[in-house]
């Protein structure tokens, strides 16, 4: 499983030395794939896992959730792991998208980690 981990930190500093597109909520910087809507994402995941556009998306989602399992094991002092995979994170989303088309990946994934119990959002979702 460090495959997909070593490819998405590979796809962040890459996109991290890129000029984004980025929006401020609050503290909270969004860049990248996670500024896209749900629409985009469907369509996205439409074209086939092999489409670049698909990847991009669902290397935010992977980065996002394993960034707020750190966090949340970096403050508790004690390891957490949601109890699926990376293709239940991604049905998930599916299908959170398809009911939200309009909303933003972030949100997204925001409500994929409100949902799971990693953590509870503090900001509203875009």
């Amino acid at each position: 499983m460090r495959y997909p981990l070593i490819k998405g930190l590979a796809l962040t500093l890459c996109l991290a030395a890129l000029p984004l597109a980025a929006y401020s909520q609050g503290t909270i910087l969004v860049m990248g794939a996670g500024l896209s809507s749900c629409g985009t994402w469907i369509h996205d995941r439409d074209q086939g896992a092999s489409s670049f556009s698909a990847q991009e998306d669902e290397e935010f989602i992977s980065g996002f959730v394993t960034g707020e399992e750190v966090l949340l094991a970096n403050s508790k002092g004690v390891p957490y792991s949601i109890n699926t995979d990376s293709a239940g994170v991604f049905d998930w989303v599916d299908n959170y998208c398809k009911a939200n088309s309009a909303g933003s990946l972030y949100g997204a994934a925001l409500a994929f980690v409100a949902d799971s119990g990693i953590v509870v959002p503090k900001t509203p979702v875009p």
